[in-house]
């Protein structure tokens, strides 16, 4: 779930709308499961995971991902 959707989620009038932007978030999320076999935002709950989601910043110096060749 991109961070815009859970914004959203948790306005109560849930009028604002989104973009493609959730989705080429979502190709990205997903791609970095396949290339590196790692969730990027791992919790033990859906609160956790929203919270980490929101405010998590990805950490590209992790040895899994400088073993990544450069197409990866």
């Amino acid at each position: 779930m991109a961070p815009e959707i859970i914004k959203i989620s948790e306005k109560i009038d849930n009028v604002k709308t989104y973009d493609e932007k959730v989705d080429v978030w979502s190709i990205g999320v997903i791609s970095f499961m396949l290339l590196t076999g790692r969730n990027p935002f791992p919790g033990k709950d859906k609160p956790t995971v929203k919270r980490l989601i929101i405010t998590k910043n990805i950490d590209y110096t992790k040895n899994y991902i400088q073993a990544l060749s450069k197409d990866a």
